[in-house]
């Protein structure tokens, strides 16, 4: 038998502490986060319909105008936790994009860009290419004609093929698609670089064929409105603005941007606490309010939502023991949350938190649990079984000697080698009749 405590004791002792599954509550970046994983599809399930639906709509769109969805709720409610389901259920429709919170507002634009690329660059669950470069195989003008092989190997064709095909719009025509050329040679981390704005030296830079790398915000806004310029790619990428109170007056100015400049095929996330919404929108000007298509409010979780949480988070512990304990919950309990709700809802980081510290509650107590002594005679077990395993090994070649031993003398060898083995609770004479001296049995 292997129950959770004995599962502890061992993870303990290989890693020297033992871990709390709710040691991490938060959630970020959907492209680097594992929790998302852990994803209960009920929770804020008319939310997730309702960004869907959004973005059903915005596929359906001929011209394939921008929209913008605000996320509101409490502090620790589940907005990141919705963007990540949404990251996972909505990946074959659209492009993913997390803008990580800013820490210099001064920089917005070559932020945004960064984070854009670098969500761009990660590759979708069952995919071998990334979004960038499935983002750049939709489009139609480089969709497999004869040519277009011709044309990959070809910068100048390339380039011009692209400029005849967007005449109007482009900023800095001939360097982006310069870079969306190299996308598609040896040098793809090099022009993905490039693309997120890092500071490239001169030898990089000439590797691409560029002069300069994207060091202003103007050059970074206007490279990412070309995303948004070519109007025929297949899918829409949703950039996922999380946690912006620092930058609450540049995303919605850029957001406007993105409505007032025309780009097309993006759908934007923009998710901040109901506290801070109801206080900054007083200072919003109405152009701004006005870009918004779609408010929606996320609410509490209920109990079962977040017991099912907890159930993710144990699983992996549970799956260890043998046999499984009683309760998918063990060692917590539904009434922990039950009275720390408010009604039948419950705060979703509240929630984890609760199962984090009653938790270690029972952490502490494992820890207070003496060992078991110490058996005895395992070591001469051991020194006697290898002594015999190599006396044996030498006789492989040549067999002398078959020995017959009774059904006494047998199990009596199998209980020395199952109290050695430290097996417990060994019941002799477990059988009945005749058969009275010749049975044991044990609980592994």
């Amino acid at each position: 038998m292997v129950d959770l405590e004995t599962v502890l004791s061992d993870l303990k002792a290989k890693e020297g502490i033992i871990p709390n599954p709710f040691d991490d509550v938060t959630y970020g970046n959907f492209w680097f986060e594992k929790h998302h994983q852990e994803n209960v599809d009920s929770i804020h399930q008319p939310a997730f319909q309702q960004i869907e639906y959004q973005l059903n709509l915005l596929i359906k769109d001929k011209f394939r105008q921008t929209k913008t969805i605000l996320l509101t709720g409490d502090a620790g409610c589940g907005k990141s936790h919705l963007l990540g389901r949404l990251k996972d259920k909505l990946n074959s429709s659209a492009y993913f994009v997390y803008i990580q919170p800013i820490e210099d507002y001064r920089y917005f634009w070559r932020h945004t860009l960064q984070y854009t690329v670098t969500s761009l660059m990660q590759i979708p669950e069952g995919e071998k290419q990334s979004q960038l470069q499935l983002w750049l195989k939709s489009l139609p003008v480089l969709n497999s004609s004869d040519w277009v092989e011709k044309l990959l190997g070809e910068k100048r064709a390339f380039i011009r093929h692209l400029k005849n095909s967007y005449p109007a719009g482009i900023v800095e025509a001939k360097k982006f698609f310069t870079a969306l050329y190299q996308l598609t040679t040896d040098n793809y981390d090099l022009a993905c670089e490039w693309l997120a704005g890092e500071d490239l030296d001169e030898e990089d830079l000439q590797i691409l064929g560029l002069n300069k790398s994207i060091d202003n915000e103007r050059l970074a806004r206007g490279i990412l409105s070309n995303f948004g310029r070519i109007t025929d790619a297949s899918k829409p990428i949703i950039i996922c603005f999380d946690q912006i109170e620092r930058a609450f007056s540049n995303v919605f100015n850029a957001n406007t941007i993105f409505h007032n400049e025309r780009l097309v095929n993006f759908l934007v996330l923009i998710s901040i606490t109901q506290e801070n919404w109801q206080t900054y929108k007083r200072t919003m000007v109405q152009s701004d309010l006005a870009r918004i298509n779609k408010n929606i409010f996320l609410d509490d979780i209920t109990i079962e939502e977040a017991e099912k949480l907890w159930i993710n988070r144990l699983k992996l512990l549970h799956l260890q023991c043998n046999p499984q304990p009683n309760s998918s919950i063990y060692p917590l309990e539904k009434k922990i949350l039950a009275d720390n709700a408010l009604g039948e809802r419950i705060n979703l980081r509240n929630a984890l938190n609760l199962g984090g510290k009653f938790f270690a509650e029972y952490i502490d107590k494992i820890k207070k649990i003496p060992p078991p002594p110490p058996n005895k005679k395992r070591p001469d077990f051991l020194n006697k079984w290898e002594q015999v395993f190599a006396e044996n090994q030498q006789e492989t070649q040549k067999l002398s000697i078959i020995l017959d031993y009774s059904d006494e003398e047998f199990l009596e060898m199998f209980r020395y080698v199952l109290e050695c083995l430290g097996v417990e609770n060994i019941n002799f004479q477990f059988l009945s009749g005749k058969n009275l001296s010749n049975s044991i049995s044990t609980c592994f």
